[in-house]
Order: structure tokens, then C-alpha cells, then sequence
């Protein structure tokens, strides 16, 4: 299974935010990247995606989960 993790920074006065979301599809993944984009401005590099392998049996899921 293929999950999507798109990772950006809100920038403000007070505090630096690193969020995190995941998509399960390359579509979503670049609905999420365009809100980002409209929430902080565009900024060249701002908002990075990662294609994630997530293994779907049960002893692998479990290991990725605590990697997490």
C-alpha cells in the first residue's frame, strides 16, 4: 500500500510549526499540497511530499507503526 506524507512549515511571529499530513493518493496528496501553498504563500520548497511503502501484513505494519 502506497500513502503519500506531505510535511510543511507555518512560519509565524511567535513559533515555527512543522505539520504533517498523509493522503492515500497522489490526487489528494496535491489537494493538500495547494492548501498548504494557499495557507502559508508560495514558497519555493516549502512543502515537501514522500511516496511511503506502508507493508500491509500484519508483523510489518506493526513495525512500521512504532517507526512512526
Amino acid at each position: 500500500m502506497v500513502l503519500y506524507k506531505i510535511i510543511y512549515r507555518t512560519d509565524s511571529t511567535v513559533t515555527t510549526r512543522e505539520i504533517t499530513k498523509w493522503a492515500g493518493s497522489g490526487k489528494e496528496a496535491g489537494q493538500i499540497r495547494k492548501q498548504a501553498r494557499q495557507k502559508i504563500g508560495y514558497v519555493p520548497n516549502s512543502v515537501k511530499t514522500d511516496k511511503i511503502d506502508v507493508p500491509t501484513n500484519k508483523i510489518g505494519l506493526i513495525e512500521f507503526l512504532n517507526k512512526q
